[in-house]
Formats: C-alpha cells, sequence, structure tokens
C-alpha cells in the first residue's frame, strides 16, 4: 500500500474524497457503525482506510473557518477533541463525493435530518458529531493533504470491541448519575432520531431536576449553557474520567440550539403536575398559548395565569416563594420556576391602578385547548387591556393577530373585555 504521507500518494488520491471519523466516534467504538451505513450509502467499499492523529496545527489548517471566527466557543473545544484520541479515515473515488457530503447531515445534530448520519444517532453537540466531510472536492484535495502529513498511526486495526456509545452530553450525565428510566440511555438504537433522542433523555434530567434539590441548580445551568456547577460536581463525587467531562461540557454549550425544542418538554411536564382542583384556575399564555395557534413569535419564556388560590398551590407544590412585582400601569404576584433552560413564569391577578382586574376564572378555564393553553379571545382581551408600549406593543400584536386568527368568538371577547373593565370596546374591521 502507498505511504499516504508520500507526495506520490497526495497525487494519487488526488481525485479521491475522504470521511474522517473524529476521535468522538472512535473513542466510542461507533467506527463500524459508521462505515456501515457509509457503505449502504454508496454501495461502495472505502478503497483504502487509515487511522491517524492530528496535531493542534493540523486541526487548525482542517477547520479554518472555525478558527478564523476567534469569538467562537468551538473552537478550543475541537482542538481538545482531537487531543483526546485518533481518527479513522475512509477513502472513496470522487465521484461518491456528493453521496458522503449528503449522507452525513447538518453540523449540529438538532438541524440535521433524521436520515442523516448526524441526525440519526443521540448526539447533542456540534464539536462531538462524529464525522468530517469536505465541503466539495476541492477541499477534498486541500483537506486530503493535510491528512497525508498527519501522524500515520501503524498499529493493527481492530474492529469496535465494546458497547457503542454514543457522544451525547445529557446521555453521558444520566449514565454517570444513575438517574431513573435509563432504557433510552442503554437501548439508544431504539430512538428514532437525534431530537427524539435529546427530547427523551432530557425528560430524565427535567424530573430529576425537580425529584433531587442538590442537583437542581446544576442542571438548569447546563441547560442554560453552563455546565461547571454539574461537571465539578460529577468530577468531585468520582462519577466521570476526562473524557466523559469533555462530552458534558460540548454538550452544554450547544444546549441553548435545542431550547425551542424543550419548549413542549416543559410545558407537558409542567401541566402534569399543575392541581386541578376546583377553585384552582390556571392557563397556559402569553407567546406559548398565541404560538398554538400559529402566531411566529418565539417566546422567552412559559406563562402561567393564575387565579390567586392556583399561585399559592403552585408554589407549595414547587417549593416556590411568591414576589409582588410593579409595572408600569398594574402590579401582579409572580414565581418563577427554571426548568431546561426555561424561566415558567406563573403570575396571579393583573390589578390595573385605574380599577381594571385582569383574573383567570372558570369561563377561561372552560375554553382552554389542548393541555391548557389560553383561548385565543382571552389572549386578545388580555393584550388589550395591558396596551403595553414598545418593545411589547401589544395593540399592534392584537392587531396582526385578530386579522390572522378566524373563527374568532365576538361576542365572547366582548364580554371578557367588559368583565376586566374596559370602558371602549375596539371594533376591527377584517382586511380582505
Amino acid at each position: 500500500m502507498i505511504d499516504v504521507r508520500s507526495p506520490m500518494a497526495v497525487c494519487f488520491f488526488i481525485v479521491h474524497t475522504f470521511v474522517l471519523l473524529t476521535p468522538d466516534c472512535v473513542i466510542g467504538e461507533m467506527v463500524e457503525h459508521l462505515v456501515h451505513r457509509l457503505v449502504a450509502r454508496t454501495q461502495s467499499l472505502p478503497v483504502c482506510r487509515f487511522r491517524c492523529r492530528l496535531s493542534s496545527a493540523r486541526v487548525v489548517e482542517l477547520y479554518p473557518r472555525v478558527f478564523d471566527n476567534v469569538g467562537r466557543r468551538d473552537g478550543s473545544l475541537i482542538l481538545e477533541l482531537f487531543q483526546h484520541g485518533s481518527c479513522e479515515v475512509l477513502v472513496w473515488p470522487a465521484h461518491f463525493h456528493e453521496r458522503l457530503a449528503q449522507s452525513k447531515g447538518a453540523t449540529h445534530p438538532a438541524d440535521a435530518t433524521a436520515d442523516s448520519l448526524r441526525g440519526s444517532y443521540p448526539i447533542d453537540s456540534s464539536v462531538c458529531n462524529l464525522l468530517h466531510v469536505s465541503d466539495n472536492k476541492d477541499a477534498a484535495a486541500r483537506e486530503f493533504e493535510i491528512l497525508a502529513r498527519a501522524e500515520r498511526l501503524t498499529e493493527p486495526w481492530r474492529l469496535d470491541s465494546g458497547p457503542s456509545i454514543p457522544p451525547s452530553g445529557i446521555l453521558t450525565i444520566c449514565r454517570a448519575f444513575g438517574l431513573a428510566s435509563l432504557q433510552v440511555c442503554d437501548d439508544w438504537e431504539s430512538l428514532l432520531d437525534a431530537s427524539s433522542a435529546y427530547r427523551s433523555i432530557a425528560k430524565v434530567l427535567i424530573d430529576t431536576q425537580q425529584r433531587h434539590n442538590q442537583l437542581a441548580g446544576p442542571i438548569n445551568a447546563y441547560f442554560r449553557g453552563d455546565p461547571d456547577p454539574l461537571c465539578e460536581l460529577a468530577k468531585a463525587w468520582g462519577l466521570v474520567n476526562h473524557w466523559q467531562d469533555f462530552l458534558m461540557r460540548c454538550g452544554s454549550a450547544s444546549a441553548q440550539k435545542w431550547k425551542l425544542l424543550l419548549l413542549d418538554v416543559v410545558i407537558f411536564y409542567i401541566s402534569d403536575l399543575l392541581p386541578c382542583e376546583p377553585m384552582i384556575y390556571w392557563v397556559i399564555g402569553g407567546s406559548v398559548a398565541a404560538r398554538q395557534y400559529g402566531d411566529k413569535l418565539t417566546p422567552s419564556d412559559i406563562d402561567v395565569r393564575c387565579s390567586e388560590e392556583a399561585l399559592d398551590a403552585i408554589c407549595r407544590l414547587f417549593n416556590l416563594t411568591s414576589a409582588p412585582v410593579m409595572c408600569d400601569g398594574y402590579r401582579s404576584r409572580i414565581a418563577i420556576l427554571e426548568l431546561g433552560a426555561w424561566a415558567v413564569e406563573f403570575s396571579a391577578d393583573l390589578i390595573f391602578y385605574d380599577g381594571r382586574r385582569v383574573s383567570v376564572d372558570k369561563h377561561m378555564v372552560e375554553r382552554r385547548t389542548g393541555i391548557g393553553y389560553q383561548s385565543r379571545e382571552d389572549i386578545l382581551a388580555e393584550l388589550i387591556s395591558l396596551k403595553r408600549p414598545h418593545p411589547k406593543c401589544d395593540w399592534e400584536r392584537v392587531e396582526r393577530l385578530y386579522h390572522s386568527w378566524h373563527m374568532l368568538d365576538n361576542r365572547y371577547l366582548a364580554a371578557r373585555l367588559k368583565m376586566q373593565g374596559e370602558t371602549q370596546i375596539p371594533s376591527f374591521e377584517r382586511k380582505t
């Protein structure tokens, strides 16, 4: 076989393309999994495969766009990834490049389709994402020259010898802390794709956050992108090695990418726990509820509107303390619960200084939809009463939503506004 570091080898392989299986793939014993999938996609065996170790200088050459952007956190993590172990290089003829590039999936598993390699495994970061494929054939030629100059490992190739463990930060947390419902972690091959895996494993962490006070703060910090509290705790308890600590930090660095995906997970979790008793009234409102009816505005938090009695019951349930808040034109009482990078804000009656009041009552509860979402009419009535200026722009939002939501119960909307003390009921003409 030709020495891949020789000039003749570089010329020989100039009409070839390659797939680089990164150290997370090798350490996780997933090489043969990916080789099998790649052979199935190309219907061809690689013409050559070899192992190498990339120095930091070679890594910077291989990923110039990452390291040109000084502010990116990925750069230091990518350098650290290649310090953990070796890579496997698989070489195919150049005409297979398009198939290989399409097979890999988007850089981050959250963006990758379920049938791609990155989208079909329970991985959770753009750093430990199993493989690298060049952007095009010219880039493949340039990058292969870099690999040809890398340290070649001559020890005999061995097949994966242990159980395959996908390089996932949240999966590593669950395994390290021995959390409940580990079926989803140990039987990862039964999971549909990276997104469903992240949802499933995140549910375990969110449940743990509520059940174990010592882990609540560190887990929430992890979802917010701060891995240090949880990593330090795991190391102090002797639960992780250097590689597992690295996986946890990579997963946390990408946690915000999954935030919107976890919105429904947190909402369903909350709705299952909220009390359903007489005189205990609550609705899931705000942008989260409007989103259920087609509004495109991305929520910044989860608003749960409550009666005064419901807020007290919820505070007892979640061991929260409510606090009074004074806003422009109204006051209320709120309690905040942090779950999965989402702040769940429970708020009681909105009491305006001019005597108006927005309350959650049995009429509002009777018109809830789904798992407890505030009705469209109640959303509009609340926004009309609030009338907040920029940046909320409640009035502009009311007009936009009113004209986009059809089949509204205008009689109920008018009755609701009168109940809230509105003396002037706005009238809208639908745009045609």
